[in-house]
């Protein structure tokens, strides 16, 4: 599977992701907002009873009301007829009311004695009370009592109220407020939306799961080949998986994106693959190869370019089999091609490929030191390899990385 479509899909999970939440953070400061909005803003009301006086010890559901019950009554033939009521505001709505008032007429030549929790005034035709300061606000879903006591001095009739105005300021309801029903509208789009992404996650991790699969399988190939091409020559056993480790370091070190340290990897574990067709007497040859003997050997990059013609799964696999012995200088094979010319992947698993040759044994010599191979490797920065990489390599030997990369490749490769 293409590293490219796992990127293209992380990506987009990504800015689904994003869109995602900053869509639902939009929502809920919109949501935040109106609700301000709403505490912030009022309107009037007036709700006209005609009757204070209920039976029903509930007010209505759902709306402003005004009970008033008896609850005291005393008749005296000198100062006439003398009733005590309990008044009680219900505030049955969502919403909170302020600056309350009432007002509302006194039957019977009712006078008023005393208003208890609540400030009144008197005109000619009625009695308006209003809130004390500790009162002003009668929170939503509770209620205010108050109690008024009326008189009637001129004969024995019970003094009432008549026609009961109510006044007050109420918040506005968030639900009066368009932007909210937009915001619920596109909290079920999101809603649909989120519910997608979750579909698109689960189908992102099969085929991260996929992907996972696809590169055992392709390693575990390319490496029992890997392990044909060693086999023929003792001396170079573990040398492919080596290249391949040193290789994706630098390629690492360099700063190369993932896609391409990955395909280095893999051309460094194929990059000798035309050696199988090589014959093993020449390539276990203990002396100086003669020219006929040479040609063979260089044969390799051919052959495995040609080998690896077909295989468009790994980009680069064919392109390093044909230039990792390609000199910067021009100066090498089969090609001759120089400096940037020659694939960027096959100079750096030029680099490594030398490295391992210098740092392992071979039939014809022993490894060098490390000292020797960084003074090899600086010697032909700008002539057999790329100068650009060469201090990259250096600097993994110097600091242990290259040995401990050596381990871990012949641990592979056992």
């Amino acid at each position: 599977m293409d590293n490219k479509i796992i990127q293209r899909s992380t990506l987009q999970i990504k800015i689904k992701a994003i869109v995602i939440v900053a869509a639902f953070a939009v929502i809920c400061i919109g949501m935040i907002l109106v609700r301000y909005y709403a505490s912030k803003s009022s309107h009037n009301i007036t709700i006209t009873q005609e009757d204070m006086i209920m039976s029903k010890v509930e007010a209505s559901k759902g709306q402003i009301v005004v009970r008033c019950i008896t609850k005291n009554a005393e008749v005296n033939k000198l100062f006439g007829r003398t009733i005590q009521y309990s008044i009680t505001i219900y505030n049955n709505t969502e919403q909170d009311i302020k600056d309350w008032s009432i007002e509302t007429t006194i039957t019977n030549d009712g006078l008023v004695d005393n208003v208890v929790n609540a400030d009144y005034e008197l005109t000619p035709s009625k009695l308006i009370i209003h809130p004390t300061k500790d009162n002003e606000t009668i929170e939503s879903k509770n209620a205010l009592t108050f109690g008024v006591a009326l008189s009637n001095k001129k004969n024995q009739q019970k003094p009432s109220f008549g026609t009961t105005v109510i006044n007050a300021e109420q918040a506005v309801n968030p639900s009066e407020v368009m932007a909210y029903w937009l915001l619920i509208v596109a909290l079920f789009a999101w809603a649909i939306i989120a519910a997608s992404f979750f579909v698109s996650l689960m189908s992102h991790r099969k085929l991260i799961m996929q992907k996972a699969l696809d590169d055992k399988v392709l390693f575990q190939t390319i490496y029992t080949f890997t392990s044909f091409i060693d086999a023929k020559d003792p001396y170079t056993r573990g040398h492919s998986v080596r290249v391949a480790f040193y290789a994706r370091e630098l390629a690492k070190e360099m700063g190369l994106p993932e896609n391409d340290v990955n395909n280095i990897y893999y051309s460094g574990l194929m990059h000798d693959a035309g050696k199988i067709s090589v014959p093993d007497a020449v390539l276990n040859k203990p002396g100086k190869l003669n020219d006929g003997e040479f040609q063979l050997i260089k044969s390799h990059t051919t052959n495995g370019a040609r080998m690896l013609r077909n295989y468009t799964a790994i980009e680069g696999l064919k392109e390093v089999a044909l230039y990792h012995h390609e000199k910067y200088n021009g100066k090498g094979y089969p090609t001759g091609t120089a400096g940037k010319e020659i694939p960027l992947y096959a100079r750096v698993v030029c680099v490594a490929d030398s490295y391992d040759a210098m740092s392992s044994n071979r039939v014809y010599r022993n490894k060098l030191t490390k000292e020797q191979i960084i003074s090899e490797l600086e010697r032909c920065a700008g002539t057999q390899f790329d100068p650009e990489v060469v201090p990259y390599m250096v600097d993994m030997i110097k600091s242990g990385k290259a040995d401990k990369l050596r381990d871990e490749a012949d641990n592979v490769a056992l």
